[in-house]
């Protein structure tokens, strides 16, 4: 397994799209994030989340999206995974391991932006809260992703906080 692309409280891989996956099409390359969380201090049980953000448009092999409202451009998932399973971020990108995730996830949650540059920058800020141990990927965090969410997604669409 390569080392983590960020790593402190909790380690986190970066999981980029496959151009080789069958179900790939280019315009896929943009709005997708895939980032696979190892976090041993978030719950007695799982300790493997997938935090997962798409972009809400349609999409070639894709239904229709399900906008929670009108004006939502993106979605953010946090999802548990099965505690059976070591996941390797390599094999996820391969195609030779899938998700095997908890069901209901943890956070589901859509949110306006301008453009996916704008929507990758807002997850990485999930996945870094959660490595520098300032947010549980638990459910029991879920009121508390809202807000920060909500409140980070403000801030880019206002300018006052940078999308890298």
């Amino acid at each position: 397994m390569r080392p983590p692309d960020l790593k402190a409280h909790a380690e986190a891989w970066l999981i980029p799209i496959n151009p080789q996956h069958p179900r790939y099409q280019k315009e896929h390359s943009s709005g997708f994030v895939n980032w696979l969380v190892h976090c041993a201090w978030s719950h007695p049980f799982w300790r493997w989340s997938a935090i997962v953000g798409a972009p809400l448009r349609p999409l070639t092999g894709f239904g229709p999206p399900k906008k929670h409202f009108p004006e939502a451009t993106h979605e953010v998932d946090i999802a548990s995974l099965d505690p059976e399973v070591s996941f390797d971020p390599d094999k996820l990108f391969t195609g030779e391991q899938d998700y095997k995730f908890l069901t209901p996830f943890d956070l589901t949650h859509q949110v306006t932006l301008a453009d996916d540059q704008q929507f990758t920058s807002l997850v990485q800020q999930v996945v870094l809260a959660i490595v520098e141990g300032r947010m549980s990927p638990d459910v029991d965090y879920r009121q508390a992703w809202v807000k920060a969410i909500d409140a980070t997604a403000q801030h880019i669409r206002e300018g006052r906080h940078k999308a890298q």
